[in-house]
Order: structure tokens, then sequence, then C-alpha cells
């Protein structure tokens, strides 16, 4: 679990004071997301929302989200605008830490009606942090290689942090070990990674070193010295 550092905590330091009507840091950090004017503060704001395991304000944020993407003509803006984009991405792994029915109703609805897939990509990462609310069904259709790359790259991220490979071993070989022949090297590295948490598929790994690129070449050798293979 990373814990936030010296800057996050003066940071915070700085929430409380200018929220220091809400009496919790949780409180205070929703506060700076929906209302603070300067984006690079919100994004702070929802780092540490997640870093903090927050677990309240969803219905708020919710809102604000499915506001910040919810027509296409924000939507493209978002896209053009780097810090907007940047905000997103944490306020949804900070959503995705909460870990509620909620919290997960959110993910699921941008990924399954977001028309934007770098939207859908970052929903998916997300759920890389549930527990108790993952659904691995929502995820696997998108270990495809019809799916647009970030998408696919979300999902074995997904997949990894889930253990995918340990807990539906059958069912994962058959949807990730397809893309170890993707033509994207972003994909095959985190296909191998997702792969690596299932004894079974070591072999599999190993037998892949000598693929061209060296990127994928430095995931098969991590995965292989983490699991002592």
């Amino acid at each position: 679990m990373v814990q936030p550092s010296e800057n996050d905590l003066d940071f915070l330091r700085s929430v409380r004071v200018q929220y220091e009507a809400r009496r919790t840091d949780c409180g205070a950090l929703l506060q700076a997301i929906l209302f603070d004017e300067d984006v690079d503060r919100r994004r702070r704001a929802a780092i540490l929302l997640g870093l903090l395991k927050c677990r309240r304000g969803i219905r708020q944020l919710d809102k604000f989200v499915m506001r910040l993407v919810g027509d296409e003509q924000q939507a493209a803006a978002l896209f053009g605008d780097t810090p907007g984009l940047r905000l997103l991405y944490q306020l949804l792994f900070a959503v995705g830490r909460m870990d509620l029915a909620d919290s997960h109703a959110l993910l699921e609805r941008l990924i399954t009606s977001s028309p934007h897939p770098l939207i859908r990509a970052y929903a998916l990462e997300a759920t890389a942090f549930e527990r108790a609310v993952f659904d691995w069904d929502l995820v696997m259709p998108f270990l495809s290689p019809d799916c647009h790359i970030e998408e696919i790259v979300s999902a074995l991220y997904a997949s990894e942090f889930q253990s995918i490979a340990s807990t539906h071993e059958v069912l994962a070989r058959e949807r990730i070990a397809p893309l170890l022949s993707h033509p994207s090297p972003r994909v095959r590295a985190h296909a191998v990674q997702a792969l690596a948490e299932s004894p079974a598929n070591w072999s599999i790994i190993s037998a892949l070193q000598d693929d061209p690129d060296e990127t994928v070449k430095e995931s098969i050798r991590w995965a292989l010295q983490r699991h002592d293979y």
C-alpha cells in the first residue's frame, strides 16, 4: 500500500485549512475536488482521497464524473486537456478504492456505456483496486485483440492485480494467452504479467524470451524472477 508522502501531507494540511468547516480529511478533500478552481489541486486531492481509501462522497463524485464526461462536447474538450485527463484518471482510481456497490456502479456505467475508449480504459483500470465488488465478467470481454489497445492493457492490469490467472486459471489462460502474440509490445508485456500470477503459466512465459521487444523481455524476466522460476 502506497503511503502519502510529506508533500502529500503538506497539501492535505493546506486543504484542511481551506475547507476548515469539514471535520475529516476525506470531507475536506472531497470539497477540494468538487469546488477548487485549480485542476491540479483537484487532481492532487483525488490522489489523496484514493490513498486514504475514503469511502464517503460517492454520490457527489458520481455526479461530478458524469458531468465531466457526460456529453460529446465536454468529453472532446477533456481529451484536449491533459490536466483534465489526469484528474479523471485519479478520480476513477479513488472511486475504485472505495470498493462499494455504488462506486462499482459508476465504473460499470462508464465501461459499458461511454463512447470513448480511453474513458472505458480508465474505468477498467480502476477496477484493479476493488475487492468485495470486483466483477471479472465486466473486465473479461476487453481481453480481446478486437478491443482498443488502451482497453486491453487496462483489462490486463486489472486481471493481474486481481490474480485472475490463479482464481480463474483455465478461463484466464484462454482469454489472455492469445494476447501474447498481439502486435503491440505493451499488450504482450501486460499479458505476461497477468499470466505470471499462476505457476501453471510460467513455462508458457519462459518460452517467449526471444520476443523482439526489449520491454516484453524485461517483463518476462521480471515475472519469472518475481516468482522464482
